[in-house]
């Protein structure tokens, strides 16, 4: 949101402020270089000096390495200034010397600036004391604030502009002197001069003008939690956008309702904010504004921060797709990292690393280490889903290698990632004490949503380490925070959160409370009916790049073919002129025979080729038909699997909540010990289903994520993440329905037993479940821990255990050759075959 923030504002001030100093817009390193080889190409005259010119600015604004860019800027400056006086090109030493001067100003060289102001126009020299105010008011990292020089430069440019009797000036002076004192905290003083200014476009009846002033009137305010609401903000732009339609100036309006639309944001009035940028589309569209991506992009966040995933990975893709046309390609590192964090959000962990690194490569190219600080976060959150915390390490620990002076949010997203890299590896102390870090600095960023974003975090920490004293205030923060602060994906997690915390404190009744909320919201964000609307927009953008790809292949296959014929025919026709000439008159009358007979044999054939072609498309027609029916057919059908597969799991989810409910009026330790290993056995079963309706694939299962997640569940379910460590390698199998599922059922039941039994009074150690390929389409099925082994004794085929029971009436159903040895551990080897 902060980085929408920034470019609308970047938007405004464009549209409706006079420059006071060179453009700050960065540019990366592909645009100065582009602009340096212009220059060495061009020849010493007035289109060179304009390339010089524009090269030092481009200096000038780049982002990296300021003072080495100004000395650049200066060069290039000093080199159109020289051109210029050589060709006596007076705009050129004007140009010159503005750049030179604006420069100095950006370094706070008053007394250079002096010397230059003394040989360029009067309203040159008026906007180089505003950028020396600018300069002071909104210094570097690298320069202090002085904020009374700053109002004396203002004063001073106003007193200038008034001799002068430059009327823009005098109203840019006002503009300047007002937004001192916004930034001051002294509303009526600046709003004072603001007025003077909308006073005297009123007296004038330019409605144009004063619609622009009171919109700079809003856009000055101070991005700060004091002005973030003020009302004369909100008046200022409602203001700004009536003027702007009754003097047709629609852009402006847009962009007015647009600021609206992110008040009301900031006041969670989600609903309204999304009504008002759905108008701002209609009218950017109807003109043909390129900037409508940045409306997209607007209605994504909400769509996110509503829950609504279908509709926030809608306009991502409009937005990537709007960019492009637009060709402002350099502005997709912050899109793609929202687009990863939207497939964050619907487990799509391959797409969002992919869009991750996409985002941090065309930061890259604009000399930049991180474009937006999100995407560190993002791209760790995707490689810890993938289980390549190594590799997630790895990529911060290079960040912090690179000694680059990182923002606050740059910083805090760093400290977040290193915390959750930390508690995935074990190192709690470790991680609780960078979650405490980026609390801090959070706290120091004054964002609020950030810091109820790593007080969620926080709380997750301590529930997922069954810390619940400690989670405790931090989930009592979180409920108590105004309704819409949270977005919708954490306020599900909060809501489960608290469910876990209410059940290890006995609070039953309020546990189940928060566990119908988390189904609520999951119910909500998650079900069959929106994974197909997301795999359709999938679809419908990979399409459209595909048809852009190849329309362009076409486009330069036909250039290409066209060239081509015009450089044969021009070859044919030099070489083969001078024989067609002396043929020509022999032949002539010898071909008019030949023409008419073959036209007489042409014609008959035409006709029957013709007769053909109808038959043929006839046909082709009602194949088409029957494709089409056929195709519609076998997508209902696989969207009713999905739908089923879907109600067969919420089912199992019940029945598993009903044996949880149950468990809480038993108090004998078998019973309840029966009902876990039942409520298992459910999820086991329910996890199938969730996978089928969630895949590709209605027929087959990835055992590789459904054993990996079974083995996570038992090992959650007996509370042994601190001793027994899971090794799961099924990585090459895809089973269908009919073996996966008792596939499955015996895993749960072997990984069960091996929780129970293997590693007594709190013993560490392995369990390795492997499920590999053998020939012949037959399987290997392998579930071993290191534990203490099978009682000595211990017969398998006498053993009335539930759980070995079911692994050997499931082994029987399988056809499959089942072992189970107790030397050194517990080991259950299962041969089947596939059919």
């Amino acid at each position: 949101m902060r980085l929408l923030r920034l470019l609308f504002t970047v938007v405004g001030i464009a549209l409706c402020v006079v420059p006071v100093a060179v453009a700050q817009t960065p540019l990366d390193n592909g645009s100065v270089n582009t602009l340096r080889a212009r220059v060495l190409q061009s020849e010493p005259d007035a289109n060179q000096v304009d390339l010089l010119l524009k090269l030092g600015t481009a200096y000038l604004n780049k982002v990296e390495n300021r003072p080495k860019n100004q000395d650049s800027a200066l060069v290039f400056a000093r080199q159109a200034e020289e051109l210029s006086r050589r060709l006596q090109f007076k705009q050129g030493v004007e140009g010159a010397l503005f750049l030179t001067g604006t420069v100095y100003a950006r370094q706070q060289a008053t007394s250079r600036v002096r010397a230059v102001m003394q040989s360029v126009s009067d309203s040159s020299r008026i906007k180089l004391v505003l950028a020396l105010g600018n300069n002071k008011l909104n210094a570097g990292p690298t320069q202090p604030t002085n904020r009374d020089s700053a109002l004396y430069f203002f004063r001073q440019a106003r007193q200038l502009s008034a001799r002068t009797g430059l009327r823009k000036w005098q109203e840019e002076c006002l503009f300047q002197l007002g937004i001192y004192y916004l930034i001051t905290n002294n509303l009526p003083r600046g709003k004072a001069y603001f007025m003077q200014v909308i006073a005297a476009d009123q007296q004038a009846d330019d409605k144009a003008a004063e619609s622009r002033a009171w919109y700079r009137f809003g856009n000055s305010f101070p991005d700060t939690a004091r002005f973030k609401s003020v009302p004369e903000k909100l008046s200022a732009y409602a203001q700004a956008q009536s003027l702007a339609h009754q003097a047709n100036d629609r852009t402006l309006a847009a962009l007015s309702l647009m600021k609206i639309a992110f008040i009301h944001i900031d006041q969670n009035k989600n609903d309204q904010a999304e009504s008002e940028l759905l108008n701002v589309v209609k009218i950017q569209e109807a003109i043909g504004d390129k900037e409508v991506y940045t409306t997209y992009d607007a209605i994504s966040t909400i769509a996110v921060k509503k829950g609504d995933y279908s509709k926030a990975l809608s306009y991502c893709l409009k937005t990537i797709n709007s960019v492009k046309i637009s060709g402002r390609d350099k502005d997709l590192d912050a899109i793609y990292s929202n687009l990863a964090r939207i497939y964050l959000f619907l487990g799509e962990y391959d797409k969002s690393v992919a869009a991750c690194r996409q985002s941090l490569a065309i930061s890259q190219r604009k000399g930049l280490v991180i474009g937006s600080g999100r995407v560190v976060r993002n791209l760790v959150k995707a490689l810890l889903k993938q289980d390549k915390t190594q590799e997630a390490l790895d990529f911060l620990q290079g960040l912090l290698r690179k000694n680059v002076p990182y923002s606050i949010a740059e910083k805090e997203n760093i400290t977040k990632s290193l915390a959750e890299c930390y508690d995935r590896t074990k190192q709690y102390k470790l991680a609780e004490e960078y979650w405490f870090k980026s609390l801090a600095l959070s706290k120091e960023d004054g964002e609020y949503a950030t810091q109820l974003d790593v007080t969620g975090d926080i709380a997750t920490f301590y529930v997922r380490n069954k810390q619940y004293s400690k989670a405790r205030p931090y989930l009592t923060q979180l409920l108590a925070a105004p309704k819409g602060d949270i977005q919708a994906g954490s306020l599900a997690t909060l809501e489960l959160n608290c469910f876990k915390a209410d059940s290890a404190a006995g609070n039953y009744l309020s546990a189940i409370a928060h566990f119908r909320q988390h189904k609520a919201l999951q119910d909500s964000m998650f079900n069959a009916a929106k994974s197909r609307q997301i795999q359709e927009l999938q679809v419908k953008y990979e399409t459209s790049q595909k048809e852009q790809r190849i329309e362009l292949l076409t486009a330069n296959g036909k250039q290409q073919q066209s060239e081509l014929k015009r450089t044969q025919t021009a070859r044919n026709g030099i070489l083969g002129g001078a024989v067609m000439l002396t043929l020509l008159l022999g032949v002539s009358y010898s071909r008019y025979r030949v023409k008419q007979r073959s036209t007489a044999l042409l014609e008959i054939q035409q006709r029957e080729i013709n007769q053909q072609n109808q038959a043929l498309e006839q046909v082709l027609g009602e194949k088409d038909e029957l494709l089409g029916e056929k195709d519609g057919l076998l997508e209902e059908k696989e969207w009713m699997l999905k739908e089923i597969h879907h109600r067969v799991k919420n089912n199992l989810q019940i029945i598993s909540s009903l044996l949880s409910r149950q468990s809480h009026y038993l108090r004998d330790a078998p019973a309840l010990a029966a009902i876990r290993e039942s409520q298992n056995r459910v999820q086991a079963m329910a996890l199938i289903h969730q996978k089928l309706y969630q895949s590709d694939s209605l027929a087959r299962v990835n055992m590789q994520d459904y054993t990996r997640e079974i083995v996570a569940r038992l090992i959650d379910s007996f509370d042994c993440q601190a001793t027994v460590r899971p090794q799961v390698d099924a990585t090459k199998v895809n089973l269908e329905v009919a073996l996966a599922t008792p596939v499955g059922l015996i895993i749960n039941e072997a990984v069960t037993n091996a929780l129970k039994y293997a590693f007594p009074q709190g013993r560490t150690g392995t369990i390795a479940v492997r499920l590999c390929p053998l020939e012949a389409g037959r399987y290997e099925l392998r579930v071993e821990d290191n534990g203490v082994g099978l009682p000595a004794g211990f017969d398998v085929a006498a053993s009335r255990s539930l759980g070995l029971t079911i692994i050997q009436g499931l082994s029987k159903q399988l056809h499959g050759t089942l072992s189970l040895t107790g030397n050194g551990g517990v080991h259950l080897n299962l041969q089947f075959a596939a059919s």
